[in-house]
C-alpha cells in the first residue's frame, strides 16, 4: 500500500514456537513523526485468541487496525489478508496520552497491526503490546 513504511516490525516471542498451550507476550515501539502507516508483524503461533494493547505517548490520535494474514510477508492489499473484528472491529483510536485496547477471535498464522496517525505527530513513541492465548 502507498501510505504504509516500508520498515515493518516482526514481533518476537520468548517461548520456544512447539509451546501452544502457554500464553505469548509480545511488544513493539514506533516513533511516530510521519502520517504513514506502520506495520507490526506478529506470529500467531497457533494462537486463537490476540489481545492488542496500544498506548499513545504522542500529540495525536492514533488508529490502529488489526489484519490476519496468511503469509509472514503479508500486505493489507493481498487477497489472503483481512481485517478481522474485535468487540469495536478492527479499527480502533487511541488518544493523546492513553492506551486502548480490543479482543480477537480470529485464528490466524500471523497478525499485522498497522497504526497511523492522520495528522503527523511529534515523533514520540507509540507502543503495542500482543497477548497470544490458545481458546
Amino acid at each position: 500500500m502507498a501510505d504504509t513504511a516500508i520498515a515493518r516490525v516482526t514481533l518476537g516471542h520468548d517461548v520456544d514456537q512447539r509451546q501452544v498451550i502457554g500464553p505469548n507476550y509480545s511488544y513493539g515501539v514506533v516513533a511516530l513523526a510521519d502520517i504513514l502507516a506502520h506495520a507490526l508483524v506478529i506470529d500467531g503461533r497457533g494462537k486463537g485468541r490476540l489481545t492488542v494493547l496500544v498506548t499513545n505517548a504522542t500529540d495525536q490520535t492514533v488508529t490502529a487496525t488489526v489484519y490476519g494474514s496468511q503469509t509472514e510477508d503479508g500486505d493489507p492489499a493481498d487477497l489472503t489478508v483481512l481485517e478481522i473484528g474485535g468487540t469495536g472491529g478492527s479499527t480502533f483510536e487511541i488518544t493523546t496520552g492513553i492506551s486502548n485496547y480490543e479482543c480477537y477471535n480470529d485464528p490466524f498464522p500471523w497478525y499485522i497491526v498497522r497504526i497511523k496517525a492522520a495528522v503527523k505527530p511529534d515523533g514520540e513513541n507509540v507502543t503495542v503490546y500482543t497477548n497470544l492465548q490458545s481458546a
